[in-house]
């Protein structure tokens, strides 16, 4: 499992740098009947069940369906947690902003709606993306060994960073 995340001091710093005193969101996205693209859902789901359910949404496929909610909370970032073909070894993280992961990843969707949109309708936020390299992603694939691992370690970031807020 490779890695593009910044350590955590300065990961943390670049997210009270956009967050100032509010509020940051995150966003677990995914199918879970789909092997690895259930990531993300999964990384919520642990990090709702470690106290955090006031920072995190489940979305699913669907994160559009969240867009009122995910502004009541009024978050000035957004961190998107997702499986993502990009090419790499399976488990694979990286974490960017969204609007640099697009230029060099492409853009992330639901296939119903792109992220970038999704943070357009929410207001003035800033969007990041925790994205996990994604191999089984049929309907009924198990998820993949590293992926499960991929999922812990983001799972720990995330809850050191919401915790440091």
């Amino acid at each position: 499992m490779s890695t593009s995340i910044p350590d955590m001091a300065e990961l943390i710093s670049i997210l009270k740098k956009h967050a100032g005193e509010g509020n940051i969101v995150v966003i677990g996205v995914g199918n879970p009947l789909c092997g690895d693209d259930g990531v993300g859902v999964l990384i919520a789901q642990r990090l709702k069940s470690r106290g955090f359910a006031e920072n995190v949404v489940i979305a699913g496929t669907n994160p559009e369906n969240f867009i009122s909610y995910i502004a009541s909370k009024d978050p000035k970032v957004i961190i998107f947690v997702d499986a993502i073909n990009a090419d790499l070894e399976p488990g694979s993280v990286i974490f960017a902003s969204l609007s640099d992961a697009e230029k060099k990843y492409g853009i992330f969707s639901t296939h119903n709606i792109p992220f970038s949109l999704v943070l357009k309708l929410i207001g003035n936020v800033k969007g990041y993306i925790f994205g996990i390299q994604a191999v089984n992603i049929r309907l009924g694939d198990k998820m993949h060994h590293n992926v499960i691992k991929a999922a812990e370690v983001v799972t720990n970031i995330l809850e050191k960073i919401l915790s440091s807020f």
